[in-house]
């Protein structure tokens, strides 16, 4: 639990000081003010800094909790998956908002401030490099709503079809939420860990 704990502090500290960092690109940029080297603004620098430290370093961590979460489904403790994963992706929802909400405003301003032209600029790959990465999350931490949901499959709780259904869902934007509270507030999976201990 203390990898989880880590990586939605650092997660958490990632988003806060990239709120930061645009609102401080956002004023640079409409006062115009160091028009030829944003990096002479210290607040500017330090933010950019501290945003890929905590990204890579929440990324990391990440794939720690992941090693760990594959350690528990193999020794097949339903309980503790269940609450990581309550705590991941519950967990996740402000990250998800925020962050949706801070790259939709950036791109809509640099849309309209360029004109439509920034979809033919090489700040496009910014953007796509960010849903790549969200992605890359929602991935990660859907480790433990997909082991137990195999778990649960291997003991004949869900069909096959509701299985794969699970799975695809944890895999997908939005659905992941929903897929977690499907298994968190199904009663026969509350039944079947209830009967497992």
């Amino acid at each position: 639990m203390k990898n989880i704990r880590n990586f939605m502090i650092l997660l958490y500290m990632y988003i806060t000081f990239l709120i930061i960092f645009v609102l401080r690109f956002h004023y640079i940029v409409t006062n115009e003010v160091y028009s030829d080297n944003f990096f002479q603004d210290w607040l500017f620098s330090i933010t950019l800094i501290i945003v890929l430290m905590t990204l890579i370093l929440s990324v990391l961590t990440l794939f720690k909790n992941y090693l760990e979460s594959k350690r528990i489904f193999i020794e097949k403790e339903i309980k503790l998956l269940t609450r990581r994963m309550k705590i991941l992706k519950l967990g996740m929802i402000p990250f998800y908002i925020l962050n949706f909400a801070l790259y939709m405003f950036s791109f809509l301003l640099l849309l309209a401030a360029s004109r439509g032209w920034i979809i033919f600029s090489p700040l496009i790959i910014i953007f796509i490099f960010v849903v790549i990465l969200t992605y890359l999350i929602v991935v990660l931490t859907s480790y433990d709503g997909i082991a137990l949901t195999n778990i649960y499959f291997k003991n004949k709780i869900v069909s096959r079809n509701i299985y794969l259904v699970l799975v695809v869902m944890q895999l997908l934007f939005v659905f992941d939420i929903v897929a977690t509270i499907l298994i968190l507030f199904n009663r026969d999976f509350l039944d079947y860990q209830l009967d497992s201990n």
